[in-house]
């Protein structure tokens, strides 16, 4: 029975070394997800769509629209591809407009806060 102990307590340790190197993984994995869920906050949604736009989701090349935005929505640029420009919602919807769709927001006045964006 002696002669196990010294085997269980290695095992022990190793199980626990284990363990902590999951650990480690995890938060090494929230920390990860963390700054990239900070870093998409970064670019701004300071462009609006002009008039009703196609929203094409594949990509611009895209036969059909799969839905539309209207004039109004707050946008933000992603890519920019010769005449299209990907673009993403506030509320997280992706995909390709036409550029000549897509303008400069006006500056938020104190008066519009309390209006819910598109």
């Amino acid at each position: 029975m002696l002669s196990q102990k010294p085997q269980q307590n290695a095992l022990r340790h190793e199980l626990c070394r284990k363990q902590g190197s999951l650990g480690s993984w995890i938060g090494m994995a929230i920390l990860a997800w963390t700054l990239v869920a900070c870093a998409s906050d970064i670019v701004p949604f300071d462009s609006v769509i002009t008039q009703k736009a196609p929203l094409c989701k594949t990509g611009p090349g895209q036969f059909t629209a799969d839905t539309y935005l209207e004039k109004g929505t707050r946008v933000r640029i992603l890519e920019r591809e010769d005449s299209y420009c990907k673009v993403e919602t506030v509320g997280g919807e992706q995909g390709f407009v036409p550029s000549d769709y897509v303008g400069q927001a006006e500056e938020t006045s104190p008066s519009t806060l309390g209006t819910p964006l598109r």
